[in-house]
């Protein structure tokens, strides 16, 4: 299964279209309930309102380039500046994956 949903991930077709269908919008909404982080934001606030509580993630994995992993670390940057600077509450759910742990080839771990 996690082969199929990788692939499926990885899929431009499919990337671009499915969120396009109204099923698949239905059965995501309640948890991804935007695709920017803007989006995401604004929904946290009105969570944090209900009392409930916001993990942030950036969806994807499977890099093949250094450059890659940048950008996810680049966006996790910008996502924590944004957490703060609208006061949020938020945990923020890292996938090592996306910044090449699985890759060696690509990521040369180095703590800071």
């Amino acid at each position: 299964m996690r082969r199929i949903l990788l692939w499926m991930a990885g899929n431009a077709f499919l990337r671009r279209w499915l969120p396009r269908l109204p099923f698949a919008r239905r059965a995501v909404r309640r948890f991804m309930p935007g695709e920017t982080i803007e989006e995401a934001l604004d929904a946290a606030e009105r969570f944090r309102r209900d009392g409930i509580g916001i993990l942030l993630t950036h969806l994807g994995e499977n890099l093949t380039s250094l450059d890659q992993a940048d950008g996810v670390a680049e966006h996790y940057h910008r996502v924590l500046g944004l957490v703060r600077a609208r006061g949020l509450d938020a945990e923020v759910s890292l996938k090592l994956t996306q910044i090449g742990l699985e890759e060696r080839r690509v990521f040369n771990p180095v703590l800071l």
